[in-house]
């Protein structure tokens, strides 16, 4: 069985960057596709059919190519799941082959409670989780744009209109969703009751894309160290001003996640610390 590595979020943090670039490592097997969904759609985060979502994907790929197999087979999984994560077991091993390194890098896993967490764990002899935290409000204005882009598609409009109303809905306790995925804090404690304090790696996005934090990633998780590409951003998202006020509310909502983080770690990235400075 491989070494199984999570990415645990958070959302618009890097995980789409990592998971790049753990597809192309040579000891490393991803899957198709990258978010497999699988332990917080057990705890009833992710809701959508997820089946029937993959099921479109798949036929657009290659039916004989090894990778779309495995989708196939994930797919079949969906509908199967476990309590005892046989399948789920049975699909990383079918995954990974010979690779020494699995990963799942599903940033909603961040949200799951800790004793789902504690599940995770026990699916691999070895599990590693791997969080990455982005500057509070540009974490979660990254998302918010891509909300807003997301719904201006489907339905028609502003998505700079959609954008400033997420916003507000989050800044009124509208949105549980977006405000859980704004909770380092609360992840943080999670993984720390859940999870071996050396099976967990804890990065900044404002550093992550430097060869320095890709030594400390492989040699935690146990893999050569090669050289990122950091010359290329993933899912950057629509361009779109943050209007001053609203910019300023958010910091203040966002405060205690700032002062949080800043008592575990005293050396937070220059951005958190202007933010800081500025509430």
């Amino acid at each position: 069985m491989p070494t199984v590595m999570y990415g645990v979020g958070a959302t618009k943090a890097g995980t789409s960057w990592l998971y790049r670039y753990l597809d192309t490592h040579p000891d490393c097997a991803m899957p198709i596709p990258k978010e497999l969904h699988y332990f917080d759609r057990a705890e009833g985060f992710f809701k959508r059919d997820l089946a029937a979502l993959y099921q479109a994907r798949a036929d657009k790929l290659n039916p004989n190519a090894p990778r779309a197999i495995a989708f196939r087979r994930y797919i079949l999984m969906l509908r199967d799941q476990a309590a005892n994560d046989v399948t789920y077991k049975d699909y990383v091993r079918d995954v990974a082959g010979p690779a020494p390194l699995f990963g799942d890098i599903t940033p909603s896993y961040a949200l799951v409670s800790t004793d789902m967490l504690r599940r995770m764990t026990q699916v691999a002899p070895v599990t590693k989780f791997v969080y990455l935290m982005r500057d509070p409000v540009a974490r979660l204005w990254s998302n918010i744009r891509m909300q807003a882009s997301i719904k201006a598609e489907r339905k028609g409009g502003d998505a700079e209109r959609f954008a400033t109303e997420i916003a507000r809905d989050y800044l009124d306790d509208r949105s549980k969703s977006v405000a859980a995925r704004s909770d380092y804090v609360g992840a943080l404690k999670r993984l720390g009751a859940a999870v071996p304090a050396g099976d967990v790696f804890v990065e900044f996005y404002e550093r992550l894309f430097s060869n320095d934090t890709i030594t400390r990633l492989c040699a935690f998780l146990g893999i050569r160290d090669v050289p990122g590409d950091f010359g290329k951003m993933v899912h950057q998202g629509t361009s779109m001003t943050l209007a001053p006020d609203l910019g300023a509310a958010l910091r203040a909502k966002l405060a205690p996640q700032y002062a949080g983080v800043a008592e575990r770690f005293n050396d937070l990235p220059d951005a958190w610390q202007a933010k800081m400075g500025a509430a």
